[in-house]
């Protein structure tokens, strides 16, 4: 159930990526654009979580549960580069702790 909130969580940043982009000067889009990569990379690596837990993986569930975390992480980079504010900050804050709980969960199996 917590991994399916933190895919249901990424699915929704990804959309507000998708809005702020419209109102976003040339290098917010552009770090946006990075951030919904890295946003999908995340979404991918929660599916692969997901199906290394229905087989009781726990080695697999963590591994994949930490590459998630690195890639929606790394969404500040281009932003912190430009010296912009990341309007994804409190979307990654979120994340964070939803992958954090995952990963305790996980530990559990």
């Amino acid at each position: 159930m917590q991994v399916d909130a933190f895919a249901k969580r990424t699915a929704q940043a990804r959309k507000y990526v998708s809005s702020a982009s419209r109102k976003g000067t040339p290098a917010q889009t552009q770090a946006l654009s990075f951030c919904d990569t890295m946003y999908m990379n995340t979404q991918d690596t929660i599916g692969a979580a997901q199906r290394a837990i229905s087989f009781k993986d726990k080695g697999t569930a963590k591994i994949m549960l930490q590459l998630a975390v690195q890639d929606f992480q790394s969404c500040d980079r281009p932003f912190q580069q430009s010296g912009i504010p990341n309007p994804m900050l409190k979307y990654d804050a979120e994340l964070s702790q939803l992958a954090n709980n995952c990963m305790q969960l996980a530990n559990m199996m």
